[in-house]
Formats: C-alpha cells, structure tokens, sequence
C-alpha cells in the first residue's frame, strides 16, 4: 500500500521506533504480572507473547501529546485497494497505547466496541484510515502501566 519511497525513507525508520516502545511496554508488563516475554513478533498480528500466552499490540502515537487523541487504524487504502489492517486484523488480547510517556492497557475487544462510536480520520500521505480515540475515553476504560 505504501509507495516504495514512503516505506523505504519513512515506515522503516518509524517501525524501528516503534521497537522502542515495544520493548519499553514488554518490560512494563512483565515486571507487572510477574510473566516471561517469550517472543517478540514483526508482522499484523501482535508485537508480543507472554509465557501464558497473553498476545500484546503495542500502539506508540507520538501526535497524541499534542492532540491528546490516539490514531486506532484499521484499514490502509482507498476503495478496490482497500486492505484491513490495524486493529481489523490483529491476533493481539491487549492493547498497549503510548504517547511516549504514558502507556495505557486496554483490553482489545473493549477497544474494539469503543472504536465503534469514534470519528474516522484518513492520513493524506498513506491513505491509512483510523479511528480518532479522545485520551479521556481511553483514560476511562483503561489501566495505566507505571
């Protein structure tokens, strides 16, 4: 979906951030329930596993600081190239949101439900489709990790 440019000289760098806070929010949840991160993931379906078999989504949404709003995607694309993706294709039991400084734990069927009375925004550059998820929603039905 992304044109060779964009994913070469953007998506790369940004997903290589996006490891950043993966492994942040990994440490946050196994010093939290006391579990072991047994694998680390790189496709659609959850960043990482637990050894109870807990599948986390780590969401960093660094636009959140300043909108204090949080970009849920679910679908790249326009019409007949129209692909799901995001939270439309996740394997993922929880969410795990950061602005970079807070990080929020939402259960990913609960964020699913709330998604459904949101806003839509469509990203000029990429044509990625998300939901506009207001931090006072997300603060209400999730847990902060310290």
């Amino acid at each position: 979906m992304y044109t060779k440019g964009y994913y070469k000289n953007t998506f790369l760098k940004l997903l290589e951030i996006g490891h950043k806070y993966e492994k942040i929010a990994s440490e946050k949840i196994a010093l939290k329930y006391n579990v072991e991160i047994i694998f680390f993931n790189n496709n659609y379906k959850f960043d990482f596993l637990t050894n109870e078999g807990v599948k986390y989504e780590v969401k960093a949404d660094f636009m959140a600081l300043k909108t204090n709003n949080f970009f849920i995607e679910f679908a790249e694309g326009l019409g007949t190239n129209k692909k799901l993706s995001g939270i439309s294709t996740t394997e993922a039991d929880f969410y795990i949101l950061t602005d970079s400084h807070d990080y929020y734990l939402i259960d990913t069927t609960a964020l699913k439900n709330i998604c459904k009375n949101l806003n839509i925004l469509l990203t000029r550059e990429t044509k990625t489709a998300g939901y506009i998820l207001p931090r006072k929603d997300l603060i209400l039905n999730s847990e902060k990790l310290e």
